[in-house]
């Protein structure tokens, strides 16, 4: 069965175009990349099988061209010819017959190249075309070549093709069973799937097969089984079939990677009737290894298909051999992928035929399942013959843990493992696995444990190979004494809405030590049975204080020549004449080299062997309360007796490490706030809070551990007094005296306080309407029995007596003036002066002013058209007693009106009839495009303006009785003609 895996792909296309020239005698190709050490970078192969002699191009290159899903431009490049080689399945006294014989050999043309995809893609299709004249037996007419390759580059995957080991084009005897693979080996470790598909002439072309054959049957009885890519037929008839297989790749968690298609060709022939032929029979593996040994360890091989069960550290050699007992003289060969799949594996090769490879390898690196290939071929001529052998190896995943922690009171800890793997935890001292409890979850790779004392849990895994790890969580105290956590602020209540800046103290204390180290270098002679003093000043400044506390002394180093130290008695003799052992008669070998005395060494030195280099505790026991209450200043002394009578010794140098622990003081490494209410807290030490429910607000501070130190603040809230919301009002000027308590929002508290909203002086509540300016703003303040305040404020929008809205009471509504609308007014060019207040809209008061669209008021209102700037506005201003004003903007264009009442004959139209009833015409003697518009008196235009070419008519049934102008433009003529109306 075919297995089928959810894959999300877009293409990118390789196109082989048309080659120049017509190749006849291509058979098929295979097409392939692999990936190289370069970001997204690949090296393309493409191998044409092509009859010998027969080039697959005119030229010895190959352009690519390429599109992927995210339409990014890519460079074209080439794939250049760089071998040719004669099909390989036959043997090298056979190839210059077979390219010239009757055989029908081929040649392996190989073109390759090296391409770079965009980074920034992910999904490709390759894909290549030579177009050719070859018909096969199994399908109609002739095709071209087409090969195509599927790159899913998603997530960083830089896949390569499957490797084919089996010959490229198979040659086969009539009649005889056949049952073959191509040997494909992913170097990814990538399962492969295989089937039959139909060949194509081009991208979602099919070739039509003769009546017999198929894509799932290319030769009569032909299959594949999925898995293993063994393809079986018997073939009956001559000829040369076209086999077109699909390869797809997934990895391991079933994510499709890749696919590529194999086009090759099966040449069926009577072998038997070459002259001076033998059929070769093909070599065969035994049917089971043999001699497998796994030395104690738990590798296991299992048949079917096989495999080869391990664990990390285990191991295993086992016997593979490869039989050709019905051709006894042919030569055996071994292919394999064993070294690159299974690092530092080991073969050994015995025998001539039968052979045998005994295979040996010990599981050392991390988890990986490996497919390893073995190709068995003979030497037989014209054809040689080839088997496959192929085992996997399955190790299970390792123990993924390797670290303890450390945590604090009721932290938790995420016992992460780098293995996706489930496993069974227990404890084997501390605080019992309680699920949902102390422990997130068991049979699970990474759960979340919470002990209370420090606990060591017990980790298996599920499988066959019985790893097993502990982990250690330590759980400190809730502080380790290095934190200190204080709230400066007392306890308080505060009113809602006020803010509060909490002042905290908040540090932790990391010990250092300082470490002053005094030597002498100077060498002393040591003769035959002597004692020697080697001295060292050292000052007060060695230490803070003048006498020697407890671990001062951390560390004493000494360099000593000797050819047996056995003969060294060796001690440190402090200012005060105190003697303390360091080694005395130790050792058999020569010399005291690198040789430290520390608390905390490795072992006592009586345990050690020359030339002692390392830390050792010093004989005299340790050094923690060493000359603990004695003078740290004055003179020190190394003594060293030398008990031998042939071999002196030599003090090469020794030294004193004094050491005192000091108090450093920083930040926490972490903090946070917390209260029962959930409100937000800033997360700083001088956090600024404006509670608005009482509580306890509590402060914990970190360390690196996660242990920690905290402290509470109690603070009350009380409630404040209400003032409402702050509103708006309208005001009117003629409502009197009004009291602003009236103007608080409901539920407010009337016993507050008014302010004045600039000054911030209190107010009496009843205010005049007349004297407030527009807009005033009020502001309500109040306290309640708590001294907490509240407040509000109050805007007044005033209005007068010209824009009152309806129903405001009498006799203070006043109709404002009319200042017209605002309008466009036409002027004759020879109409002479014309005066302002002549153009406002018919029924306008003319005891207004006029003003520019500034603001300036006009001294003149008469104007001379030959002088005024066709296009400006003006702004008349209308006003009435009461000071109330309207206002309107007439817009003022000067035309020329040298043709009103002339002839029309000058301007090239007719206008007829004049006066008109219902419509009249208007006819041009030059043809061409006219804007034509009505306007009464006022300028105003009464009709839609009207595009004509050489003659219109506009109607005027609707309009009222009256003199207008007819407003004509374009072609050379701009003319304002009077028109009459009238029934």
């Amino acid at each position: 069965m075919k297995f089928q895996f959810a894959k999300k792909i877009l293409f990118l296309l390789f196109i082989i175009p048309s080659i120049h020239g017509y190749a006849s005698h291509i058979y098929g190709g295979h097409l392939s990349y692999e990936k190289t050490g370069q970001p997204n970078q690949f090296k393309v192969v493409l191998d044409v099988i092509s009859a010998c002699g027969h080039v697959a191009t005119t030229t010895n290159t190959v352009a690519l061209e390429f599109s992927n899903d995210c339409n990014t431009t890519v460079t074209n490049s080439f794939l250049y010819l760089n071998q040719s080689v004669v099909q390989p399945n036959l043997c090298t006294s056979e190839m210059s017959q077979f390219c010239t014989s009757s055989l029908g050999g081929v040649e392996i043309y190989t073109y390759s190249g090296y391409i770079t995809l965009p980074s920034n893609c992910s999904n490709y299709q390759l894909k290549s075309t030579i177009i050719h004249g070859l018909s096969s037996d199994n399908t109609i007419g002739p095709r071209n070549l087409y090969l195509e390759v599927e790159l899913n580059n998603s997530n960083g995957i830089q896949n390569t093709s499957p490797i084919i080991h089996a010959p490229k084009a198979v040659y086969v005897n009539i009649n005889t069973p056949i049952s073959l693979e191509l040997g494909a080996i992913d170097a990814d470790n990538d399962s492969l799937v295989y089937s039959l598909v139909g060949t194509r002439t081009a991208s979602n072309s099919y070739v039509q097969y003769a009546t017999g054959y198929s894509a799932l049957i290319p030769i009569q009885g032909m299959s594949i089984d999925a898995q293993t890519g063994i393809f079986s037929f018997l073939p009956t008839m001559y000829g040369v079939y076209t086999v077109v297989i699909l390869i797809e790749e997934y990895n391991s968690n079933g994510v499709f990677t890749g696919s590529s298609l194999i086009d090759f060709p099966v040449f069926v022939n009577n072998y038997n009737a070459q002259p001076n032929y033998a059929m070769n029979h093909f070599p065969f593996f035994d049917s089971t290894i043999s001699n497998f040994n796994n030395f104690g360890t738990n590798a296991t091989f299992l048949t079917g298909p096989n495999r080869i069960k391990m664990c990390e550290g285990d191991q295993f050699c086992f016997d593979i051999t490869l039989n050709d007992t019905a051709d006894v003289n042919d030569s055996l060969f071994f292919i394999t992928n064993l070294t690159d799949m299974l690092p530092n594996a080991t073969m050994s090769i015995t025998g001539t035929n039968p052979k045998t490879a005994t295979l040996c390898w010990t599981f050392t690196a991390g988890f990986e399942n490996y497919d390893v290939m073995f190709m068995g071929r003979d030497d037989d001529c014209p054809i040689y013959g080839f088997e496959f052998f192929r085992f996997r190896v399955e190790a299970d995943k390792p123990i993924g843990f390797t670290y303890d922690d450390k945590i604090c009171g009721d932290m938790t800890v995420n016992l992460n493992s780098n293995q996706n793997t489930p496993y069974q935890w227990s404890v084997l001292t501390g605080d019992p696995i309680v699920i949902g409890n102390n422990f997130s979850c068991n049979n699970c790779s990474s759960p979340v444990a919470s002990p209370q004392v420090t606990t060591t849990y017990l980790v298996e895994t599920l499988n066959d190979c019985n790893d097993s790890d502990t982990i250690t969580i330590n759980v400190f105290d809730t502080n380790l004494g290095d934190l200190e956590t204080t709230i400066l602020t007392a306890d308080t209540t505060v009113c809602i809405g006020e803010c509060i800046e909490l002042n905290v103290n908040a540090v932790q204390y990391n010990q250092i030590y300082n470490n002053q180290t005094f030597a002498n270098t100077s060498n002393s002679f040591v003769a035959t049975n002597s004692t020697v003093l080697s001295t060292m000043f050292i000052p007060a400044m060695a230490l803070s204080s003048a006498t020697i506390s407890p671990n001062n002394i951390s560390k004493i180093c000494i360099d000593i020549d000797h050819a047996f130290t056995g003969a060294l008695n060796i001690y440190l003799i402090s200012p005060a004449g105190t003697s303390f052992e360091l080694s005395t008669g130790n050792g058999a070998g020569a010399n005291y080299s690198g040789t430290c005395f520390e608390t905390n060494g490795v072992t006592n030195v009586i345990n050690g062997t020359a030339p002692f280099s390392n830390t050792y505790i010093p004989e005299g026991g340790p050094l923690t309360n060493l000359f603990v209450g004695e003078n740290v200043q004055g003179i020190w002394q190394l003594q060293v007796e030398n008990t031998s009578s042939i071999n002196s010794a030599a003090i090469i140098s020794w030294s004193i490490d004094f050491s005192e622990p000091s108090i450093i003081s920083g930040s926490p490494d972490s903090l946070s706030w917390s209260n029962l209410s959930g409100m937000l807290l800033p997360q700083q030490a001088n956090a600024v809070i404006c509670p608005n429910v009482p509580g306890q607000y509590v402060l914990t501070t970190y360390n690196e551990f996660n242990c920690f130190e905290r402290d509470t603040i109690n603070i009350g809230v009380n409630p404040t007094s209400y003032t409402g919301v702050d509103t708006s009002f309208n005001v009117y000027l003629y409502q009197g005296v009004i009291d602003l308590y009236n103007y608080t929002s409901s539920g407010a508290v009337n016993n507050g306080v008014w302010l004045d909203s600039i000054t911030g002086d209190s107010i009496n509540h009843l205010v005049k309407a007349d004297s407030l300016s527009n807009p005033t703003t009020f502001i309500y303040v109040t306290e309640n029995s708590f001294g907490c305040y509240d407040s509000s404020y109050v805007i007044f929008d005033m209005f007068g007596y010209c824009d009152v809205p309806p129903g405001a009471p009498s006799p203070y509504i006043t109709a404002l003036p009319d200042a017209g609308l605002d309008s466009t007014v036409y002027v004759g060019l020879y109409s002479g002066v014309f005066d302002l207040f002549d153009v406002l809209n018919t029924g306008v008061s003319t005891t207004g002013y006029w003003r520019d669209t500034t603001g300036v008021t006009l001294n003149t209102t008469l104007f001379d058209p030959n002088t005024f700037p066709s296009g400006i506005s003006y702004i008349y201003v209308a006003t009435n007693e009461n000071g109330c004003e309207d206002s309107a903007k007439y817009t003022i264009f000067v035309l020329d009106d040298l043709s009103i009442g002339e002839s029309n004959v000058a301007t090239n139209f007719s206008l007829y009839p004049n006066p008109a009833k219902n419509d009249f015409t208007i006819s041009f003697t030059n043809s061409g495009q006219y804007e034509v518009k009505l306007l009464n008196q006022l300028g105003q235009v009464m009709v839609p303006t009207v595009f004509m070419e050489n003659e219109g008519k506009i109607n005027v049934s609707t309009l009222s009785n009256g003199i207008y102008y007819l407003s004509i433009k374009g072609q050379g003529i701009r003319v304002l003609e009077k028109i009459i109306i009238q029934d």
